[in-house]
């Protein structure tokens, strides 16, 4: 691994950093925060121990996560939008080539994804 490597890794780390903090401080400013509910919850860990990026489709019926471990995208189809206790998985897609520590991931406005990172 070349220093070009370990500089990209590193930026990497820091959008994803910063764009959590940017979510987390417009969620405190706006006092959504404040009326979340826990709901249900869905694991995820026979397909990605290590799951890091989370995105779902514009309707909530696709949820897509990505990881450290798999390096890859694993979708999955919820039967009611959002609602993850109906998600089931579908297949998984290797991001090794593209990204040797995917963490995040980005959706363009047609839903491709358009960005690993």
């Amino acid at each position: 691994m070349g220093l070009t490597d370990i500089i990209l890794i590193f930026f990497k780390r820091f959008l994803k950093v910063s764009s959590l903090l940017f979510i987390i401080l417009t969620l405190l400013l706006s006092k959504v925060f404040a009326r979340v509910t826990f709901v249900d919850s869905f694991v995820v860990s026979s397909q990605e121990s290590g799951p890091q990026g989370l995105a779902f489709n514009t309707d909530g019926t696709k949820m897509f996560v990505m990881g450290y471990d798999g390096d890859d995208v694993n979708e999955y189809t919820l039967s009611t939008g959002f609602d993850v206790s109906t998600a089931s998985f579908v297949d998984s897609f290797d991001v090794s080539s593209q990204d040797t520590v995917p963490s995040g991931l980005a959706f363009n406005t047609d839903g491709m994804v358009s960005n690993t990172f």
